[in-house]
């Protein structure tokens, strides 16, 4: 099965919560999904929770400043 492509828009609080309760998915093998983007307007925010993806899930998804 192909995992479908997410883009999460928003990486403040919550943003960084759904990366965690991303982890607990595929810790339990059920992430039938990869985080392959984050897009937020401020670029701390960004990279903060980029660096937390690739520390959790393995992988660094692309970084968006806008849409």
């Amino acid at each position: 099965m192909s995992k479908v492509a997410l883009c999460l828009v928003g990486a403040g609080v919550m943003g960084s919560r759904h990366v965690g309760g991303m982890a607990v998915l595929e810790r339990h093998g059920i992430a039938g999904f990869e985080l392959a983007a984050i897009c937020d307007m401020r670029a701390d925010n960004a990279a903060r929770v980029a660096d937390q993806v690739e520390k959790t899930l393995g992988r660094r998804p692309m970084v968006y400043l806008s849409v």
